[in-house]
């Protein structure tokens, strides 16, 4: 795993509450190979995810579109 990781603060007024700071923990690691291939791939994969939920959209106005088309006609 590559060296940038999120470190986490506990509140001191409330132990049970965590909050996440991003912090960079190698700077170096961010113009690593490595960190650019994992960056792309990720936007690879948000990219093919929102085609995929467009399309799905997509296919259920048409079905939607179909469903309103029989009951005007019955």
């Amino acid at each position: 795993m590559i060296g940038i990781l999120l470190a986490f603060q506990v509140d001191n007024w409330n132990e049970d509450r965590v909050k996440k700071i991003p912090e960079v923990t190698d700077p170096e690691q961010i113009y690593s190979v490595e960190f650019q291939n994992l960056t792309h791939l990720l936007l690879q994969a948000m990219t093919e995810k929102d085609q995929t939920y467009k399309s799905g959209i997509a296919e259920i106005d048409e079905i939607l579109a179909l469903i309103d088309a029989e009951l005007k006609d019955n």
